[in-house]
């Protein structure tokens, strides 16, 4: 079946880990407030005298609540739809299930681009007072390369960010198709060719998004960040996760079929409505790492 790209998802998972480390032990249940600490930076001008009395500001931290949005699917499917059927019930589960990974990775996709989009940086303060070979648009918050300096974009996309302090060298970059098929081209232009392009991709993670773009902006639109800088934990509740409740049937460790070496693990509750022979399904699903991973049961 088709699916759109999870590029955002995927870019963002993968710093759950090193951004906030261990902070999803914390969150017991949903009405537990979580936050992270962070620190600060204070810039100052150095002085040239040795003093007992030290002023000026302090290098301080800050206390960043936590935001968790939850994301569900649901379906229902009968007993009864694998009688005189081409598929059997358990084909027609895997199906829904199937189906149920596609929406979530979609909607969870489409939530974190416009986030992207709200949150991308809004003032520029290089130390030299001007952007070298690039320019800042206030009005739309987004750092322009000129169309001639088109071939060396990821160039210069690293040196903006160097001249911003960012001075990490590895950067996590969401480009629209027009700018990522460009930059497939660009990355096999090596040293063997007669123009070498493909050294600037040195440092980047770059990942398409077919729903990111702008018509001020039909080049090419791009969201770049230092890794490590924006991340995504996943949850459930611990209830759902140890298979308590309401539940006749609990199935974790459900292998997706939309990537490979990866594992949605899920939680499904599976009600009876009186006389009748209809099953309901509720889906919370989470990302973990693992392969080969197969159906678990729990009477």
């Amino acid at each position: 079946m088709r699916q759109k790209p999870s590029a955002v998802l995927m870019a963002l998972l993968k710093n759950r880990d090193f951004l906030i480390p261990d902070l999803i032990m914390l969150r017991d249940r949903e009405d537990r407030a979580t936050k992270a600490y962070l620190k600060k930076r204070a810039s100052r001008a150095v002085t040239n005298s040795r003093t007992h009395n030290h002023s000026g500001s302090t290098a301080d931290s800050q206390e960043v609540n936590i935001a968790w949005t939850p994301y569900t699917d649901k379906f229902q499917t009968s007993l009864k739809r694998g009688d005189n059927n081409v598929l059997n019930d358990a084909e027609i589960l895997a199906h829904e299930l199937e189906n149920a990974f596609i929406n979530l990775h979609e909607g969870i996709e489409t939530a974190l681009v416009a986030w992207l989009d709200a949150n991308n940086n809004q003032v520029s303060n290089p130390p030299s007072g001007t952007l070298k070979r690039a320019t800042f648009n206030g009005a739309n918050d987004v750092y322009e390369i000129a169309t001639a300096d088109q071939n060396e974009f990821w160039n210069i996309l690293k040196s903006v960010f160097r001249q911003e302090k960012y001075n990490g060298g590895l950067f996590d970059v969401v480009a629209d198709s027009q700018l990522f098929s460009k930059g497939e081209y660009q990355s096999n232009q090596g040293g063997g060719n007669s123009t070498n392009l493909g050294f600037q991709f040195n440092g980047l993670d770059v990942r398409e998004s077919i729903e990111t773009g702008d018509a001020d902006y039909l080049n090419g639109l791009a969201f770049a960040w230092p890794m490590g800088m924006a991340g995504i934990l996943d949850w459930i509740p611990k209830q759902n996760r140890a298979g308590e409740g309401d539940i006749m049937l609990s199935l974790l460790n459900i292998s997706e079929p939309t990537r490979r070496a990866a594992i949605s693990s899920a939680v499904f509750f599976f009600k009876k409505k009186k006389k009748q022979n209809t099953q309901y399904f509720g889906c919370t699903v989470r990302e973990v790492k693992g392969e080969n991973m197969k159906y678990q049961q729990k009477n």
